[in-house]
């Protein structure tokens, strides 16, 4: 049977891995609102209805009701004066892994005391395979993950079929939904999967990216997000924001909190992309990068041994620009080899 909902977009309500389709109601199209700080109005209602998918049994199809029409909502970001930036550099894997577990959780269990949801967002690339060594293969830290309170969206997502080896909710699926799904098929009594938040895949190929990411915008929490984790490429990009003058309009975006990305320097070509004011609006950010490749970039982003960044060019990098507009506490997970001689001055 089913482990995990998928919720996409504006379109039908999938169970997964059984797909089971029903009609969701439409919502309009966002309207920008004005201010650095504040988002794009959220236009539907994004809890599931009852009772949820489980392992053991299948929820009958029924019509939901159509969403209210309702005053638009506002993120408001926190209100820290500076950005606080920390940085851990753990000396092993094992260290690494067992780090952020750590780290994820507290923020799960921080929000949870906040609601009954876990609100978090997450790129793609080997991000996915690091969630799944910390949160479902190493035995500490799963027990203590609770997946039913987790509603997981996508920080940006290639426009392409979601079963596409390109598509970062195919990506997540084979990682992580997939691998609990099977450590938790004979559990007694069953247990509750996460939430996930995919693209509206029956516009993908249809000119209609622009209404993809307005689309998707509309089941982003109106609250923001508690924890929103990042990837960085060897370009400085995050997200599907790049560096250059081709994308620089997607990071002086300040009203719309998701937009399409074209013609980026990755293939595929289109994709989606959560813009500043989103990042701005969570609660916490967590960048995680590994690997040698990454080395000299995070020179430029997050300086040397003595905290000097090294970044000579106009306009900041992407993950640069995360760093010092983000006012919130922003940690950078590095392993050994991306970290280099930023190891001297982390934190752990």
């Amino acid at each position: 049977m089913s482990y995990a909902r998928t919720i996409s977009v504006c379109r039908h309500v999938t169970g997964y891995p059984h797909a089971t389709c029903r009609p969701a109601p439409r919502c309009p199209r966002p309207q920008p609102l004005p201010g650095l700080s504040h988002l794009t109005a959220l236009c539907r209602d994004t809890k599931p209805a009852q009772p949820r998918r489980t392992l053991h049994t299948r929820t009958p199809t029924r019509t939901p009701t159509r969403a209210p029409t309702r005053t638009p909502t506002h993120y408001t970001a926190c209100t820290h004066p500076i950005p606080m930036v920390s940085v851990k550099v753990p000396s092993t894997p094992a260290a690494f892994t067992e780090a952020l577990a750590a780290y994820i959780i507290d923020q799960q269990d921080a929000a949870l005391k906040r609601s009954n949801r876990f609100n978090v967002a997450i790129s793609g690339g080997s991000l996915v395979s690091q969630l799944y060594e910390a949160l479902v293969k190493d035995p500490r830290s799963a027990p203590k993950v609770h997946w039913a309170q987790w509603h997981i969206y996508f920080c940006d997502e290639r426009l392409v079929p979601l079963n596409d080896p390109d598509s970062n909710y195919g990506a997540f699926k084979h990682h992580v939904l997939d691998p609990l799904l099977a450590h938790h098929e004979n559990a007694t009594p069953p247990i509750l999967g996460p939430t996930c938040y995919a693209i509206n895949e029956s516009l993908v190929g249809l000119d209609e990216n622009d209404r993809i990411a307005d689309e998707y915008a509309s089941l982003l929490p109106g609250a923001g997000f508690d924890l929103v984790l990042l990837g960085c490429g060897p370009d400085g990009h995050t997200c599907s924001l790049f560096p250059g003058e081709r994308h620089a309009f997607l990071l002086e975006e300040q009203k719309r909190p998701v937009m399409w990305c074209p013609e980026s320097p990755k293939p595929p070509a289109d994709r989606i992309t959560f813009t500043l004011p989103v990042l701005r609006a969570a609660r916490a950010l967590c960048f995680v990068a590994q690997g040698a490749g990454k080395r000299a970039v995070l020179q430029r982003i997050l300086g040397g041994a003595d905290g000097t960044a090294h970044d000579s060019a106009d306009t900041p990098l992407p993950c640069a620009r995360v760093n010092a507009e983000c006012p919130h506490t922003t940690t950078w997970f590095l392993d050994t080899e991306a970290a280099g001689d930023i190891a001297a001055r982390a934190d752990m």
